[in-house]
């Protein structure tokens, strides 16, 4: 089966996607609009299509030439949904691909008002765009599980290889490894610096992510903000290492190398 991706960017979640399908002998073919700081430079199933050049023309060339057995969607912005609409014209299988939850977030609404009414905004600006549609999601539910679930929606977690480290013993102190964009807020990194502000015994904290755009002051001034934070830890302040835009081998060695790894979003 040959598997056409239209997202934004390949992101590393789905370079664990793209493995495992190859993996069983599936082709896959990545149409992305951008390519992210921690992406490869060259990715052989990887097209670089910019929305200047969009065009009905362009799109029934790609679909054309790929010949895709499935197109699974996450980019819908603009001249994309194009591949959305000549898909579904000849044939192809379609699934959009969002985080949005598999579940109905009925406690949410209560707990967090102003993102259920973004979420089923989203929901209707989908619904206009695509028809009706099937959509996957690596996201089961918010918060607290729910017994009702979207009816066009199915829960796919993300593939996923696990390698164990065994460690007889623990010497100095634990590091505690996070990965997150730099800049959003919602990361809740600024919890782990509290944490390690207040233990009664330091441990080493790493901070992965991807540098915020030049051009997006909020991200640059909450990153800006974060930066200062750590500062004001003190003598502490050296046990926060900040690393950006690391590759895949990088990443894993990082992985291995920590005791805990903190996902605080």
């Amino acid at each position: 089966m040959k598997v056409m991706f239209v997202v934004h960017r390949m992101h590393p979640n789905l370079r664990e996607v793209y493995r495992a399908l190859v993996s069983y002998g599936h082709q896959c073919v990545f149409i992305v609009a951008g390519v992210g700081p921690s992406e490869p430079d060259v990715f052989e199933d990887r097209i670089l299509v910019h929305p200047n050049i969009l065009s009905d023309a362009a799109v029934k060339e790609i679909l054309d030439h790929h010949q895709p057995d499935l197109v699974v969607q996450r980019n819908i912005d603009g001249p994309y949904v194009l591949f959305w609409r000549f898909a579904r014209e000849r044939g192809i299988p379609q699934v959009l691909y969002t985080q949005d939850p598999h579940q109905v977030p009925l406690f949410d609404a209560f707990v967090r008002p102003l993102r259920v009414i973004r979420l089923f905004r989203d929901l209707v600006i989908q619904r206009i765009k695509l028809g009706p549609h099937k959509r996957i999601t690596p996201v089961q539910y918010w918060g607290r599980e729910h017994k009702f679930s979207f009816s066009n929606s199915e829960y796919v977690p993300f593939p996923a290889v696990i390698k164990i480290s065994k460690r007889e013993s623990f010497s100095g102190p634990l590091t505690v490894l996070t990965v997150a964009k730099h800049g959003q807020r919602r990361k809740r990194v600024s919890w782990l610096l509290k944490a390690l502000k207040e233990a009664s015994a330091p441990f080493t904290l790493i901070v992965v992510g991807a540098s915020p755009s030049p051009s997006d002051k909020r991200k640059q001034k909450n990153y800006s903000q974060f930066m200062r934070l750590i500062r004001r830890l003190g003598e502490r302040a050296e046990n926060v290492i900040v690393h950006e835009n690391l590759d895949r081998e990088e990443m894993e060695a990082l992985y291995i190398g920590s005791d805990i790894f903190a996902l605080p979003s």
